[in-house]
């Protein structure tokens, strides 16, 4: 209901949507105040109702925070407001802090803090920091009754004050956060800093295993905090990292003892996952290295083999998780990140690309094809150096040759399996290459690739292998016949046609003169599409017909 009281309905309905919102609001209060859900019932039911209902009030709150925000930035531009929005989120807060402070049912705190995510990541209100039963939560968290899920929103909803931009207050304080989030942050991960202080942990198994819960809870609860400034302004991104690196420092040196325990190693990497797509720019291109190194050093080819291979398995998707990192990082402007490409490259094509190449399906390979696309559209100057100006050099003069002609047989070496999903996102890959960078004109293109990608794809319409995809490699096709359709006509086709098997020399003939010149998409793709059509038609007519009734 909430959505009908914004956009253009906002102003002219502020007040029914400020009657809605108070009616919530008590609902909220009197529930906490009279504490429904420990209620004394003989009949369980009615207890349980209280609860749900309870909860359920909560949750329509958060979906109202969207209002509250709009009247908070309405209280901006006119003062009429100022006051009213205070006083409502003031009022709500309260309600909701005191349920989380008692911890009395599991699901309401569960609800509660749900609620105060949304509240400090949408609505910020400025007034927040004057609430007494808000800002306790700092010094009290790591004494209240909450269950891991809990505590890592609450985590997150106090951290959301000291990290995100305050609306409408140009004094944003940002030395203070910085004093405050580090301090709290050390508060609610102690137990995970003090590992570093034992001398024995990173030989002593035991400790290690006791150690897995602190591990996986905290790396959760800081990975939030990375995740939740992915779209935020600069300064809360070097917050962010300043804050955090003693712990992405801390993890990085624990990767290597827990590189054989799958859940803690899968939770690093998506931990790293989340701090390599959001503050890669923060850490700089030395630490990434570092990083990236400590990594490479630890993916030996059994490693990767055994991982690749178990497919679905916790292995395989920290190898996924290892690619898309790669994947930030080369597609990152700029210099600073072009000396990871031939490394990055080296091990897609040297150690990866050859374990899951035979592989009907492996869920490695979409994440590899697109780090190998990322890699291309991102740093094609790699390959193909740019001309400048009065030096008359040659804009396709390649300067990895080999390498560039790896990658592109891998692309086509896909377009020969069953996984539609992969074939897809390559054909995809490929147009988008060319729209960017004028792929198909490439010398090297049309001299060594030309006629390999269009052979395949013909073959794949002929088969109808992929028919969901026609449309696609139809486009596709016509995209790189269209460099030079004398060619395509001239030597290509009657190429194609002698080396089709089930076919005579007359149905050769007939089938390439049948073929209409006509050089614009729908209609090329129309006669492309019957082309196939009678191609298939010949092959199986002569394939059915008994043995020695025709002669090729």
């Amino acid at each position: 209901m909430s959505v009908l009281f914004l956009g253009e309905f906002f102003i002219d309905r502020i007040q029914s949507g400020m009657e809605y919102i108070k009616q919530l609001l008590a609902l909220a209060a009197f529930s906490s105040k009279n504490k429904l859900h420990s209620c004394r019932c003989e009949n369980s039911v009615i207890k349980e109702d209280f609860i749900e209902v309870h909860a359920q009030i909560l949750g329509a709150l958060k979906a109202w925070c969207h209002w509250l925000a709009a009247l908070h930035s309405e209280a901006l531009s006119d003062s009429t407001y100022t006051w009213v929005s205070s006083d409502i989120t003031s009022r709500i807060v309260s309600a909701v802090v005191v349920v989380i402070k008692e911890g009395e049912n599991e699901r309401i705190v569960h609800a509660a803090s749900h609620f105060l995510v949304t509240l400090t990541g949408t609505v910020r209100p400025p007034s927040i920091w004057k609430l007494k039963e808000f800002t306790d939560l700092y010094s009290n968290i790591n004494h209240l009754r909450l269950k891991p899920e809990a505590h890592r929103l609450l985590v997150r909803s106090l951290c959301n004050v000291l990290l995100l931009h305050w609306p409408g207050i140009q004094e944003q304080k940002w030395e203070d956060r910085r004093k405050h989030l580090t301090k709290f942050l050390r508060d609610v991960t102690d137990s995970y800093r003090n590992i570093r202080v034992d001398q024995n942990f990173s030989q002593n198994k035991d400790l290690q295993i006791q150690a897995k819960p602190v591990i996986i809870h905290t790396l959760l609860i800081l990975g939030d905090l990375v995740e939740n400034v992915l779209n935020e302004v600069t300064q809360t991104k070097k917050l962010c990292h300043d804050a955090l690196r003693e712990y992405i420092d801390m993890a990085l040196k624990l990767f290597p003892m827990y590189i054989q325990t799958a859940d803690v190693c899968e939770e690093m990497f998506n931990f790293f996952h989340k701090v390599f797509d959001v503050l890669k720019t923060q850490m700089g291109p030395a630490y990434v290295e570092q990083a990236v190194q400590t990594f490479l050093s630890f993916f030996g080819e059994n490693q990767l083999s055994q991982a690749i291979m178990e497919g679905g398995s916790t292995g395989s998707r920290v190898v996924e998780k290892f690619l898309s990192i790669l994947t930030f990082i080369v597609s990152e402007p700029g210099p600073t990140f072009r000396k990871f490409v031939p490394s990055t490259l080296s091990l897609c094509l040297e150690h990866i690309y050859p374990l899951v190449v035979d592989q009907p399906a492996s869920d490695v390979r979409a994440p590899l094809y697109n780090l190998l696309y990322c890699t291309l559209l991102n740093n094609w100057q790699f390959f193909f150096k740019s001309s400048l100006p009065g030096l008359g050099k040659n804009t396709d003069e390649v300067a990895n040759r080999e390498i560039f002609m790896q990658v592109m047989r891998a692309f086509g070496q896909s377009f020969l399996q069953q996984d539609i999903a992969v074939f897809r996102q390559n054909i995809q890959s490929l147009e988008h290459l060319n729209q960017k960078w004028s792929l198909y004109k490439k010398q090297i293109f049309l001299e060594s690739l030309m006629a390999e990608f269009l052979t395949v794809f013909v073959q794949v319409l002929v088969a109808k292998s992929h028919n969901l995809l026609r449309e696609e490699i139809s486009f596709a096709v016509y995209n790189m016949v269209s460099i030079d359709f004398g060619a395509f006509f001239k030597n290509f086709l009657p190429h194609f046609l002698l080396n089709s098997c089930h076919l005579d020399e007359n149905q050769r003939v007939i089938l390439a003169d049948g073929f209409p010149k006509e050089l614009d998409l729908p209609s090329f793709v129309t006669n492309l599409g019957k082309f196939v059509n009678d191609l298939r038609f010949y092959q199986t007519i002569n394939s059915s017909l008994p043995s020695g009734s025709v002669k090729f």
